[in-house]
């Protein structure tokens, strides 16, 4: 028996684009414009060690995230490896999904995102400073805004779709 052509053994994934949000640069930049006042009140507040809790809270605050996403993912049963990786492009920083990813699984992940590392930064409170907890607070609540700002555009779209997201946009797509 002859083998079949490669064209019909090949899989093709047609998804439609429902909706796409363009980022807007001065929202970013405006967005960006946080962290420097975020630490110059730090310094006024807890002077040059406020600086330094600060600059540990957000390496802490990055390794919670990783930490929490990851073991919802694992629990979940969804891969990792391949589908998600470590971004640094504003306003997407900390580890997200590189590829389509479903939508429900994304909104599953960052609700336990929220709260998790919300209470976690909340029970450091008697043993660390005050300066590293407000920094850890400051931290999170500005990596998460992003994440919740897309979960508010993408709210009367259906639950089952898919998603990307790049450099300069987020795309929503049916499967």
């Amino acid at each position: 028996m002859p083998p079949t052509p490669p064209s019909t053994q090949a899989t093709f994934y047609q998804y439609t684009l429902i909706q796409k949000v363009v980022y807007n640069k001065l929202v970013l930049k405006f967005y960006l414009a946080i962290v420097p006042i975020v630490l110059l009140l730090e310094t006024l507040l807890s002077g040059p060690l406020g600086l330094l809790y600060s600059a540990i809270a957000l390496l802490f605050v990055l390794w919670i995230h990783f930490v929490v996403i990851r073991s919802v993912l694992l629990l979940a049963g969804e891969p990792i490896r391949k589908k998600w990786r470590f971004r640094r492009v504003l306003p997407w920083i900390g580890f997200l999904p590189d590829q389509y990813i479903g939508y429900r699984i994304f909104i599953r992940v960052h609700r336990h995102l929220a709260w998790l590392v919300l209470c976690v930064c909340l029970i450091l409170y008697p043993w660390f400073p005050i300066s590293f907890v407000t920094s850890s607070l400051i931290w999170h609540l500005w990596l998460i805004i992003p994440r919740q700002f897309l979960f508010t555009r993408f709210r009367k779209q259906p639950k089952h779709g898919l998603f990307k997201l790049t450099d300069s946009e987020m795309l929503y797509y049916k499967a």
